[in-house]
């Protein structure tokens, strides 16, 4: 992938010596940038997809749809804060498809909670409630996500009401999820239910 990123990147060069449009080239990076990412090689999926960026400034949705790869790609190659630079893009699209919102909302909040951002925590935390508690259909991960944050957020402000609440929306996504209750990944907040009705 690397060694085609690099042809194609001398053909583009070549052409504008020439004074010649490279926009024939463009859907060869952006066929490369989906190959490569899924192969898992980020650098050069990454540097693919700034190139289709570069062309499509004014482009939608596809500017939208590579804005999401390049936040995945940062992600993944664990690039954190230039993977939050690319999914904030996404909100700031106007009538921006909830495809693309969504997921995006999710990895800002996981994003936040690694670099330890509690404000930010809250903030996406309820983005993704309002997101998903409406929303029939297979999201209950997301919303165990902003739940299970929520909960955490409100239990170190020592709101033990709101932290039961947000431990018991958590639990009963999880047993939905699993069909029952006895399931091991219950026991966090479950133990934490307890603590906080003792904190009452």
């Amino acid at each position: 992938y690397r060694q085609a990123f690099d042809c194609y990147k001398k053909t583009e060069q070549a052409y504008t010596r020439l004074g010649k449009d490279c926009s024939s080239i463009v859907p060869l990076y952006s066929s490369l940038s989906v190959s490569s990412m899924n192969d898992k090689d980020y650098q050069t999926a990454i540097e693919s997809f700034l190139r289709v960026e570069e062309s499509k400034k004014e482009s939608y949705p596809e500017l939208v749809e590579t804005y999401y790869n390049l936040g995945q790609c940062y992600f993944c190659a664990k690039e954190n804060l230039k993977a939050i630079e690319y999914f904030e893009k996404i909100e700031k699209v106007k009538e921006v498809d909830r495809k693309f919102l969504l997921p995006a909302v999710i990895k800002l909040l996981k994003l936040f909670a690694v670099e330890k951002e509690d404000a930010k925590i809250f903030e996406y935390s309820i983005k993704a409630e309002a997101l998903l508690k409406d929303e029939p259909g297979n999201e209950d991960e997301g919303l165990a996500t902003a739940y299970f944050y929520l909960a955490n957020i409100y239990k170190k402000k020592g709101d033990d009401v709101e932290t039961i609440s947000y431990f018991k929306k958590f639990a009963a996504v999880l047993m939905k999820k699993e069909g029952k209750d006895e399931s091991p990944s219950l026991m966090a907040p479950y133990f934490y239910i307890g603590v906080s009705y003792i904190n009452l």
